[in-house]
């Protein structure tokens, strides 16, 4: 998670050395005998790599986390005692969101009802703003589709299938507003089809 651009990305990094040790170990776990590890590196790399990895705590985005954390009664975030302290950017980053979504006041202590209302979902907080949201704007029903797709860790889109056979099926759903909206386009396709998995298989949907 990069606070500065408020984006999270997915990226590629060499393990740790407490990583590759706890791999090695699951070797002799796999029966009575004694296994084996091969690393497929040299001596030198494998010196290189760090002792161990980054803390989650230090590389997520922490809105949830902060507030859940006034939801029980913390006060001060920034002088909290983290078993790993996160970077000051991050949190600063939470609170301002959680203060643009309404549930910070400018003393950044939880607002009533709907900061209240937010911590007790267990959902991101730009998520629970918009399922609280929805009831005013009528519609409840199509948000809580959008939130249940976007909480799922499985991809929506079959891998495998050949970019361009993707891009045809991509084109059936997609809309100028944007993925929510497609991901809702999807949703209702798949109950039309009375829940078809051949119908999900044609258009190359998980």
């Amino acid at each position: 998670y990069n606070p500065m651009t408020g984006l999270t990305s997915v990226v590629t990094t060499e393990i740790s050395k407490a990583t590759a040790v706890q791999r090695a170990l699951r070797a002799g776990n796999q029966g009575e005998a004694p296994g084996k590890c091969f690393r497929l590196c040299t001596k030198d790399s494998y010196d290189s790599l760090p002792q161990s990895s980054i803390p989650e705590m230090q590389r997520s985005e922490l809105s949830q986390v902060v507030l859940q954390l006034k939801a029980l009664g913390v006060e001060n975030i920034m002088s909290f005692d983290w078993i790993a302290p996160p970077p000051a950017e991050a949190m600063i980053r939470a609170l301002e969101l959680l203060h643009a979504l309404g549930a910070l006041d400018a003393d950044a202590k939880l607002t009533s009802p709907l900061g209240i209302q937010m911590a007790e979902l267990p959902l991101h907080p730009m998520i629970g703003k918009a399922l609280l949201a929805s009831s005013e704007m009528k519609c409840v029903e199509e948000m809580l589709t959008i939130a249940s797709v976007m909480t799922v860790d499985a991809p929506v889109w079959q891998q495998g299938r050949g970019r361009r056979l993707l891009e045809r099926q991509k084109l059936k759903f997609s809309v100028a507003e944007g993925d929510h909206v497609t991901y809702l386009n999807i949703i209702k396709g798949f109950l039309e089809s009375d829940r078809s998995s051949s119908w999900c298989q044609r258009r190359c949907l998980n």
